[in-house]
């Protein structure tokens, strides 16, 4: 299981540019997000993306109550 969770992550970290280019387009098309300029949707999209990856690289356990994902609350 850790190998498949710290594969997945190096998958996103990897990926992270074009997976907000996709995310971006499909809200965009959407119509979803009209009341935010899109580089302040990019921007809190990379957030989330950055501390999903720091919180679930460094925590084993699923209760995000816990070590790093606390700060990301």
């Amino acid at each position: 299981m850790a190998l498949l969770q710290e594969r997945t992550l190096n998958v996103i970290a990897s990926k992270q540019t074009e997976l907000l280019d996709k995310w971006t387009s499909e809200l965009e098309s959407s119509g979803q997000y009209r009341t935010i300029k899109v580089e302040d949707l990019r921007q809190q999209m990379a957030d989330f993306i950055r501390f999903l990856i720091a919180g679930a690289g460094t925590t084993p356990s699923a209760d995000r109550r816990v070590g790093s994902w606390a700060q990301k609350r």
